[in-house]
């Protein structure tokens, strides 16, 4: 049986889809990332983890792309997101994201 590695890659993954957006041609762009907790790569400080995630996020906010981060079971967004939810029980996943879909594409873009 295969080991998890245990490892997210957050940082990279949230810049990939950052660059896939970035091509679009609407006006308006969103991105939700939804975390179940910290970065995590075997071999690298969690701090140094850390400190990628937040500059990714803050370059990419400064792109004009809103940036929401949604913690699974973690407040750990809080850390990283400027636009932030936590949701606790997995019954609650559907519901939450849609409200938040839902107010932020009443809100206007920044």
């Amino acid at each position: 049986m295969m080991e998890p590695l245990g490892e997210n890659y957050d940082h990279a993954s949230v810049e990939w889809a950052a660059k896939r957006l970035e091509k679009r041609k609407e006006q308006r762009k969103i991105l939700f990332v939804i975390s179940d907790g910290y970065p995590a790569i075997k071999g690298v400080h969690a701090k140094t983890l850390e400190k990628y995630l937040k500059e990714t996020v803050i370059k990419i906010e400064k792109s004009k792309i809103e940036v929401y981060g949604i913690g699974v079971m973690t407040d750990a967004v809080k850390k990283f997101y400027k636009n932030n939810i936590t949701i606790q029980e997995t019954e609650e996943i559907s519901t939450k994201i849609l409200t938040l879909l839902s107010k932020t594409l009443r809100e206007k873009s920044f």
